[in-house]
């Protein structure tokens, strides 16, 4: 956990840091949930640059949806928007992600009671996932 947690202090104060567990089973990314006063409250990925070759692309294209997407909602009158959208910590650099040992890190906040999916499988899934797309 020491080299997680020093990665991690790049965004957060690392000395509020409890624990650093694995979340999920990711096929491209190594994925963690940060443990806060006993609760997940943050999620570390380590991307895999071996797959996205430009890092600061991906980060820069996907801040750009995810703020499209919050100004969007907000603006509608959304509720619990934070539930909804990505948000992305900035590293001390101002960056949403930092380079360690060759390998790039980002944290972004951990949102309770959701779920990912790897694949579609039942016919209600996909139909969600498309009604989402075409929302955007």
């Amino acid at each position: 956990m020491n080299n997680l947690t020093t990665i991690a202090g790049h965004f957060i104060d690392p000395k509020t840091i409890q624990d650093i567990a694995p979340l999920g089973n990711g096929l491209i990314n190594d994925t963690y949930k940060i443990i806060v006063d006993g609760a997940p409250k943050y999620v570390l990925q380590r991307i895999n640059n071996a797959i996205f070759t430009d890092v600061e692309m991906l980060q820069n294209n996907i801040e750009a949806v995810t703020s499209h997407i919050r100004k969007k909602y907000e603006n509608q009158g959304i509720k619990n928007v934070n539930r909804r959208v990505l948000h992305f910590l900035k590293a001390e650099t101002g960056k949403s992600y930092v380079e360690e040992e060759s390998q790039y890190w980002r944290v972004m906040d951990f949102i309770a009671n959701s779920y990912t999916y790897v694949r579609g499988r039942h016919a209600g899934i996909r139909l969600l996932c498309g009604a989402l797309i075409r929302r955007f």
